[in-house]
């Protein structure tokens, strides 16, 4: 995103979440999700950044990381 090539940001941020969800490490699922959600909501894709983050809180739930969820809601809320 620094480059502000997002499409590339995106591209690379599905490819760490494939990398995570082959591991199961629910952390690195709940911060590949968000790291979507950033990305989407940089590219004015609201509606389809709210989807990645409600599924980032879904894996930082499960893995029982509450500081994770609520970053996530912090992003939501901006």
């Amino acid at each position: 995103m620094k480059l502000h090539d997002l499409p590339l940001a995106e591209k690379n941020m599905l490819s760490a979440l494939d990398f995570a969800e082959k591991s199961n490490d629910l952390i690195s699922i709940g911060c590949a999700y968000r790291g979507l959600g950033e990305i989407l909501k940089s590219s004015d894709k609201a509606e389809d950044a709210a989807v990645y983050f409600e599924k980032a809180i879904i894996a930082f739930q499960k893995a029982g990381d509450t500081y994770g969820v609520e970053e996530v809601k912090e992003l939501m809320s901006k």
